[in-house]
């Protein structure tokens, strides 16, 4: 099986972690409207819903502190920075990867 390395530009990145975290802050908003008046048990991605911290601006900072280990968060909130890049990432890549092969594609036809 051949190995390829996929390309990705910095600014697909971007759009693909804009969805993530709407997605994201759009899903938390439905479980808290779900729940109606009811006190949800309080977690790191609660707190930082709450505090209005799930953003790409505030998560691209603190990407580059991440990946060096340099992080002051708490290991909650650096977990769940972590699961929202791993998911951007996961995506952005697959998005890449089925251009490319759509790409290959045509190039066979022609």
């Amino acid at each position: 099986m051949e190995t390829k390395k996929i390309k990705v530009s910095g600014e697909h990145f971007i759009e693909v972690l804009d969805r993530v975290v709407n997605k994201f802050n759009g899903s938390m908003d439905l479980q808290l409207k779900a729940l109606g008046g009811q006190r949800p048990k309080m977690t790191p991605a609660l707190k930082m819903f709450r505090e209005n911290r799930i953003k790409r601006d505030l998560i691209l900072v603190e990407m580059k502190k991440l990946q060096n280990k340099e992080s002051l968060l708490p290991a909650g909130e650096r977990q769940v920075y972590s699961a929202l890049i791993s998911e951007a990432i996961k995506q952005t890549a697959a998005e890449q990867a089925a251009k490319e092969a759509e790409e290959a594609n045509k190039e066979k036809k022609v």
